[in-house]
Parts: C-alpha cells; structure tokens; sequence
C-alpha cells in the first residue's frame, strides 16, 4: 500500500517537471555577434554616461524582434546585449543614444538635460550600423554632437 506522501510526490513530479522544463523556452536571440565600441563627443572627449540602443531597420531586412542595447561607462565604451546575452544578431540598425546630465542641484526633481543632440534618440538613415560576424577595430565606434 503507498503512502499519501509518495502519491503526492509523484503527482508533484508530474506537474512540475514541464514547468521546469519551459522555463528555457522562449524565443530565442539566436546568433549574437560581438558590439562593442565608444561614444565620444565631436572633439574626442567621451560621453560619460547614458545607453546605447540598437533598433532594427526592417526597411534593409532585419526581421530581428529584438532591441540590443548596453550602458555607457565613464570612458565612453559600452557593449550591447541581447535577451541578457552579449551581442547582436546580424543586421542593419539604427543607433539610438540616450544620455542625460545631472538635474540643477537646487532642483532634484527637474527633468535632467540631455547631453546629446535629441535626433541620436530617433531612427536616422544616416546614423546606422550593419552588425556582422566580422567587424573591424572602431567599427562600432560613434561620434555625437551635445544637445544644441
């Protein structure tokens, strides 16, 4: 005769065992290549903070669902990811750069001024970059304007 404890443990089994197992589904990033770069102003200092966010352009063909993105450091250098992944999949995107200075300090709650110019922060035809297996040393690199 089985106990209650081993039917439920089986029956625990059963139920948690494909949970488990569609944790790993989803879709999929795919194959990622390596983006990575730095962003500096016009007169080679870098932009210190912000994020870099690479948008599909599906006018060119890439069907990709997702939008790599990656944070700035201190020195300008950033690396993008893809569902948490480093890399992008291969394609032609449009650059999208968001970075925003410190609020006044008699102000904390003003909104923050923008350290670049607000078109880096909408699709560009000529702010694009083709992501590929093969990419060449400051392939990735970007020079940007400040906000005026």
């Amino acid at each position: 005769m089985r106990t209650l404890s081993a039917r439920l443990g089986r029956r625990w089994a059963v139920l948690v065992l494909p949970l488990l197992v569609c944790l790993g589904c989803g879709p999929s990033a795919g194959n990622l290549n390596p983006v990575k770069g730095k962003i500096t102003f016009k007169d080679g200092k870098p932009l210190t903070k912000g994020a870099v966010v690479l948008r599909p352009n599906t006018a060119k063909g890439n069907t990709s669902k997702f939008e790599p993105m990656g944070t700035i450091g201190p020195d300008g250098s950033y690396e993008v990811y893809t569902q948490q992944q480093p890399g992008a999949a291969a394609g032609t995107y449009f650059i999208h750069i968001n970075a925003q200075g410190d609020p006044p300090a008699d102000n904390p709650y003003a909104i923050p001024p923008p350290l670049v110019h607000p078109k880096y922060q909408t699709d560009q035809a000529d702010f694009t970059v083709e992501v590929g297996p093969s990419a060449a040393p400051g392939k990735y690199d970007f020079q940007v304007t400040g906000p005026d």
